[in-house]
This record gives C-alpha cells, structure tokens and sequence, in this order.
C-alpha cells in the first residue's frame, strides 16, 4: 500500500509600511475656552499610512503621555502637558477628545485597507485626518501646551512577524 498527500505551501509579498504625520494645532484658546477642529478646518492634524495594496492594515493609537490611554468607542483622550510645568496640577494639563477622519468621517474601526486595482507591486497611500475637541478651565495655567498620540501601523495578516524596515 501507498499513501500520499500535499503540503501547501504559501507566500505573502508586502511592502514596507510607513507612516508620515503632520501636527494638529488646535491654536490659541481663551481662559474657559471651547475649539473644535474638524477634518477641514485650519490646523487639522494628518497622518499617512503608506503600504501594500489589497491587504487588511490595522492601526493601534495611543497617547504617547499616557499609553494606557488608547483609541476606543471612536477617540482617543490626548493628555497634554504645559510647557516647563512643575505642578502635577489639572491646570497644567489639557484633555482633548481626539479623532481620527478617514475622508471626512469619523471612524470607529482601526482595520483598513488601501485598495488598489493596479501596479499591486507599488506601495500606495491612504490620507487619515486628525481633529479633536479642547476645553479650558477656568484656573487653566497659560503658556503653551504639547501632547501627542503614537500611531502604529501593521499587516494584518497570517504571518505574525512582516518584514521590517
């Protein structure tokens, strides 16, 4: 008697993932203050995820001063801190509700993927905007606040290690 059988053999081909930000600036507020920045406004942060075509792409985003703080349920809170502060005061900080825009909508879903019908071997693009909402106290400290959130990207797919850079 004989038996047989095959091994499957399989191979992904991706390229390399990149990211490039620009900064949200919410701009000067007021003492009890309240600004929006919407995905068309003046100052609207960005960040562009550059990478294979036709494969899933997921996005983890946190607060890079608080990483225990991360994207959920639509936003991320940012916590930003006052410039040459000495007090752990909450009027040396600022708690946006920050979101992240995929062509003019808010998302709630962190998976995407960069379609592409042609030159699949080329590393594409996609454009998400970055918006929040910022409210002052009133005992807010004045000088100039900084935060910022830490996108990562990375292949959603069976390999768990992609190539890296």
């Amino acid at each position: 008697p004989e038996a047989s059988g095959n091994v499957d053999i399989y191979a992904q081909v991706l390229t390399n993932l990149e990211i490039e930000a620009e900064p949200l600036n919410f701009g000067v507020l007021g003492i009890s203050d309240k600004k929006s920045v919407e995905s068309t406004d003046q100052g609207v942060g960005k960040f562009i995820v550059t990478g294979a075509t036709n494969t899933n792409i997921t996005l983890t985003i946190a607060d890079a001063n608080n990483p225990n703080n991360t994207f959920a349920n639509g936003k991320i809170v940012a916590k930003l801190l006052r410039d040459g502060r000495v007090s752990t005061s909450d009027n040396d900080i600022l708690n946006p509700n920050i979101y992240i825009y995929n062509n003019g909508t808010k998302i709630s879903n962190t998976t995407f993927n960069i379609a592409s019908s042609g030159s699949l071997h080329l590393a594409h693009s996609k454009e998400f905007k970055v918006g929040g909402d910022i409210e002052t106290r009133a005992g807010q400290n004045t000088g100039n606040y900084k935060g910022a959130i830490k996108v990562t990207a990375k292949y959603d797919s069976w390999p768990a290690a992609t190539p890296a850079k």
